[in-house]
């Protein structure tokens, strides 16, 4: 079984999907780091360090009311337990990836006994069409004290980007809910 699991993560699709995955989480780090305080490059005579223009427009208070908006409605569905109207509001390049069959099975099952609470958002950080949400979730509810997810623009509105998708590449639901476990994500309530 677990050479299967192996080879199925191994197929190009699984390994383009882990490479877009780990691409915008390099890009979303770099952007996040150019939120700034200087270029980090001396300036003449030793005084500090130079302002740079960043090339990403500012967010606009619309722009982060739209993706609190959309957070928000996703994670309290997800965390209702509302698996099928939480697929819903995924990105579409997700929606095209993982059928909406196999994120309810995978969800329902491998969260079964998980308490879940969807806890607070703490903070975003918006640039371009991607935005990372920070929230904190519930006391006590068994999840890591802070969870980051990623939102992106896409279709006229913000949707939830899952982090793990090559999670659902493994053929059939009972495969891809052992990828899910040895991965560590049945053990707390934090989307995936």
């Amino acid at each position: 079984m677990t050479n299967q699991l192996l080879a199925a993560t191994r197929t190009p699709r699984a390994q383009r999907t882990r490479y877009i995955g780990l691409l915008t989480a390099l890009v979303a780090a770099a952007l996040v780091g150019c939120g700034g305080q200087g270029s980090g490059h001396p300036q003449p005579g030793g005084g500090g360090t130079l302002p740079y223009a960043s090339s990403v427009p500012a967010a606009t208070p619309q722009q982060k009311a739209a993706v609190r908006a959309a957070a928000t409605a996703f994670y309290h569905a997800y965390f209702a337990r509302q698996f099928a109207a939480a697929w819903s509001l995924l990105t579409p390049r997700a929606r095209t990836h993982i059928p909406r069959k196999l994120w309810v099975s995978v969800h329902q099952q491998c969260l079964a006994t998980v308490t879940q609470s969807a806890g607070d958002i703490t903070g975003m950080t918006v640039f371009g069409e991607a935005a990372i949400v920070t929230r904190d979730p519930a006391a006590g509810s068994g999840q890591p004290s802070t969870a980051v997810d990623v939102f992106n623009y896409a279709d006229g509105s913000w949707a939830y980007s899952p982090s793990e998708m090559s999670i659902y590449l493994h053929g059939s639901v009972s495969a891809d809910i052992a990828a899910a476990r040895k991965a560590g994500m049945c053990r707390n309530a934090r989307a995936f």
